[in-house]
């Protein structure tokens, strides 16, 4: 019995669209901010974390008005 390994057994799964690419640059944000945890007002809606974060309007590529986005870290 051998043990098969290469290429054919690997699988990779992408992920693409508009909410990957603003939950992209939300996250490249956290460097620019020097914070640890940004998230969007539809996440802190999702979550209950309604009064929760510090509120930074941010303007994001590809986005013709600015994101509300919450620093919790």
């Amino acid at each position: 019995m051998s043990a098969t390994s290469g290429p054919h057994h690997r699988k990779e799964y992408t992920v693409i669209g508009d909410v990957v690419n603003v939950a992209f640059r939300i996250e490249a944000l956290n460097k620019e901010l020097g914070s640890k945890l940004l998230i969007s007002e539809r996440v802190r809606q999702q979550a209950g974390l309604d009064g929760a974060g510090e509120l930074v309007p941010m303007a994001i590529r590809g986005r013709s008005a600015p994101v509300q986005l919450f620093r919790l870290a």
